[in-house]
């Protein structure tokens, strides 16, 4: 039964999997082994040609059960976009829990006492402008 969101539409929107990073629509491969670099924004311009640059490397939902020695996902914070410079409408389209952040919301996400944001490593929790690249 096709959701209620889509039933006022005659067809399904389409997806683009070539549009979209591999790890939005699949489970990671097993065997796993991954290694995050966190990086922060300072100037947007350079971010966002950062980003311009790595886009094309990151693997797409499109060919992910073809056999990869490696794959590349981006993830970028709330403040990693404000860093990038995004515009005031684009930001305010975002989710209020997004927006806020995990850190302000660690109690509702159960990350008390061991998991708290104050032990968290740095740049996690704070208003840094961080993007995640996990390879």
């Amino acid at each position: 039964m096709p959701s209620p969101l889509f039933r006022r539409l005659r067809r399904p929107p389409a997806l683009d999997l070539d549009d979209i990073q591999a790890t939005l629509l699949r489970a990671r491969p097993k065997p796993y082994f991954g290694t995050h670099a966190i990086l922060e924004i300072t100037e947007p311009a350079a971010g966002r040609e950062l980003l311009r640059r790595l886009a094309p490397r990151v693997t797409s939902a499109a060919r992910w059960d073809e056999p990869q020695p490696s794959w590349l996902a981006l993830a970028l914070s709330y403040q990693g976009l404000v860093a990038l410079g995004l515009p005031e409408t684009s930001l305010a389209s975002f989710p209020a829990n997004f927006r806020a952040g995990m850190a302000a919301r660690a109690e509702r996400l159960r990350d008390t006492g061991v998991n708290a944001p104050d032990r968290w490593e740095f740049p996690s929790g704070t208003p840094r402008g961080p993007v995640a690249v996990p390879v």
